[in-house]
């Protein structure tokens, strides 16, 4: 059975031309799970971090390697005004 269903669908995804971070954690639930596989495939630029034993509340239990995941893609990546 699937979870996730997307809203736009994977060509609305493929149209993103930005970079993509994506966080979870290696005890995500399955929707999430779905929701991250969805992106791989259909964004063109997806980096993942995945949060060792954590689920999807993971800027809570794991708030300090969240946040320098984030950093990190975010010097690799910066916003452009």
């Amino acid at each position: 059975m699937r979870l996730f269903v997307p809203v736009g669908g994977p060509d609305q995804a493929a149209a993103i031309r930005r970079p993509v971070l994506c966080v979870l954690g290696s005890d995500t639930r399955p929707l999430w799970v779905e929701a991250a596989a969805f992106l791989r495939s259909n964004v063109p630029d997806v980096e993942e971090y995945v949060a060792e034993g954590m689920g999807h509340l993971l800027p809570i239990g794991q708030s300090r390697p969240a946040a320098e995941a984030m950093a990190r893609f975010l010097e690799r990546h910066p916003i452009a005004s």
